[in-house]
């Protein structure tokens, strides 16, 4: 549901949540039904700024005030004598996002909120219970909500709904006309029109990531290739920084991409590296080096040893440069179309970073490793008596 400021997404929210909807009663189950809702917002600040929690206790005051439920300020939960609760989460923290099953979820301002928050801990939480979930919005680029968008007439079950902020009738011609020259045409399309506009404050225009950037075919083989590792010292949790393992092959003057960009512990990510070797067998396999280098290092001859494989012959990056400026050197691939990206949930990522960088918001792990994979290639072509800068922008 991508709708414009002030088009009431939390009023729907709030109806559906408490009452259910569908096209028969019962048909989505509310908490007043017996359901087991969340309402989850994209951080503990939006929690507050929004004041849902305090929109929920007024809404339901009747049903806790006599005795017929109960009310939890820790816990931010209303259950009801139906046996049904809603309980509002924050998804600054997985740990939260985890636990029961639901029979229904509502994503408060969806496109701020990460594509794995959904994937990983809110989605499986509908599975056993066929909850439902509304996913409502205003636009934030074109993210994993413009994807989910676009394929939703391909998916039974879902719809897409969107809406300006001009349906409220409430709002006058006259209002929207000032707030287009206090924010501007870029803005107000996507705040008010609910138009899946370039992000604030991001670098590279929307054009660069239309449809043309994903591989309609994919190579059979390569002239050279490369792999990079941009690793993070973390884990699984939210707080962690991602690691982005980086594929790039060079076919006809195009460049190739691949990714796998994910929170792990250093051991997934030395056993996702191997695979990704094996499978590839990259010319170049090369790794940023900074203080966890030789532990990664060491972690992969070690998964090697264990699978009984010759070690990978690890190359490593120095960057001396900081990041933003190297990744900046991506644009003329970018802008000259040599960047064609496999239909992966990786490359999905990827392509969401780079939609996003510079944003303070987002991760920029992938177009790090990405940038790191390109030199890579670069330095093998240099090699090359060949003629290499009409294959490879240098």
């Amino acid at each position: 549901m991508v709708c414009g400021r002030r088009w009431s997404k939390t009023a729907t929210g709030m109806l559906a949540a408490l009452r259910g909807h569908g096209s028969h009663k019962g048909q989505f189950r509310g908490a007043l039904d017996g359901g087991r809702v969340w309402w989850v917002a994209p951080n503990y600040k939006q929690i507050e700024a929004s004041q849902i929690w305090g929109m929920l206790k007024k809404a339901c005051k009747g049903a806790y005030e006599n005795g017929s439920g109960t009310k939890s300020e820790v816990n931010r939960e209303i259950t009801f004598a139906s046996g049904g609760s809603i309980a509002v989460r924050s998804a600054d923290g997985t740990e939260s996002l985890r636990g029961p099953g639901l029979d229904g979820v509502v994503i408060d301002e969806a496109a701020f909120v990460s594509r794995d928050t959904w994937t990983d801990s809110i989605r499986p939480a509908l599975m056993d219970r066929q909850g439902w979930a509304i996913l409502a919005t205003t636009p934030n680029g074109k993210n994993w909500i413009h994807d989910l968008a676009n394929k939703s007439s391909e998916r039974e079950g879902w719809e897409y709904w969107h809406q300006p902020s001009w349906s409220n009738p409430l709002i006058t011609q006259a209002e929207l006309e000032d707030i287009r020259r206090e924010i501007g045409p870029r803005k107000f399309a996507q705040e008010v029109e609910a138009q899946f506009a370039k992000p604030e404050g991001s670098l590279w225009p929307a054009e660069y990531f239309e449809d043309h950037i994903w591989a309609e075919r994919w190579p059979d083989k390569f002239e050279v290739s490369a792999v990079a590792i941009d690793p993070s010292i973390g884990n699984e949790s939210r707080d962690s920084d991602y690691s982005a393992i980086v594929f790039a092959g060079l076919s006809g003057g195009v460049l190739y991409v691949d990714a796998d960009i994910q929170r792990r512990p250093p051991g997934a990510l030395a056993e996702a590296a191997i695979e990704i070797h094996r499978y590839w067998n990259p010319t170049r396999f090369g790794v940023e080096s900074n203080g966890f280098q030789s532990v990664l290092c060491t972690l992969l001859d070690l998964k090697c040893q264990m699978a009984h494989i010759p070690p990978i012959p690890v190359v490593q990056i120095a960057n001396s440069e900081r990041k933003g400026v190297r990744i900046q050197r991506l644009d003329p691939y970018l802008d000259r179309r040599k960047i064609k990206l496999r239909r992966t949930e990786g490359a999905a990522v990827l392509l969401e970073q780079l939609q996003m960088f510079p944003s303070k918001d987002y991760h920029d792990d992938g177009p790090d490793a990405l940038e790191m994979t390109i030199r890579l290639l670069g330095m093998l072509l240099a090699q090359d008596e060949t003629d290499s800068e009409e294959r490879l922008i240098p």
